[in-house]
C-alpha cells in the first residue's frame, strides 16, 4: 500500500522456509514468490512500513527478504501466548536505521497500539499510541 511518498507492506501470516529448515538465508514459500518478483521488478519489495510475516515465526522473516525490503519501521503483531517473536527474528531486524516495534512489548497501560503518522513537510513516524496521545 502506498499513501502518497510512504510505503507499507502487509504481509499477513506469510511464510518464508519449512519449519524444519534451519538456513535463514534461503527463502521459499510466500518470501520466495516475492523474491522472484522483486527480481524481475528491482525495488518492489522495498517499503516503509513492514509487518513483520508471521508474528516474528522462524517459518518467515528470512535474511533475503529482511534486505530487500528494508523498512525504517518493522512492527510484529505477535503475543507471549504463543511464545513470538523469536529472538532470532527480532535480531535479524536490527539495524541502526530501523525501529522496531513491538505488540508483545510491555507498555503503560499495557498499550499494544501502534500508529503511523505522516505530517505535512515531516518525516513518517510510527510508534506506540501512547507516545502520540502524550
Amino acid at each position: 500500500m502506498r499513501i502518497g511518498n510512504s510505503s507499507f507492506l502487509f504481509t499477513g501470516d506469510a511464510n518464508g522456509k519449512e519449519r524444519a529448515a534451519t538456513n535463514a538465508s534461503s527463502a521459499s514459500h510466500v518470501e520466495g514468490a516475492l523474491l522472484q518478483l522483486e527480481a524481475k521488478f528491482p525495488g518492489t519489495l522495498k517499503t516503509d512500513v513492514l509487518k513483520v510475516p508471521h508474528h516474528g515465526s522462524e517459518t518467515a522473516n528470512t535474511i533475503p527478504f529482511i534486505e530487500k525490503t528494508n523498512p525504517q519501521f518493522a512492527i510484529i503483531s505477535a503475543s507471549t501466548t504463543h511464545h513470538l517473536p523469536k529472538e532470532t527474528v527480532v535480531h535479524r531486524y536490527e539495524s541502526p536505521t530501523r525501529v522496531i516495534l513491538r505488540t508483545d512489548d510491555h507498555h503503560p497501560n499495557n498499550e499494544d497500539h501502534i500508529l503511523c503518522i505522516k505530517e505535512v513537510g515531516v518525516a513518517l513516524d510510527c510508534n506506540y499510541e501512547t507516545v502520540f496521545m502524550e
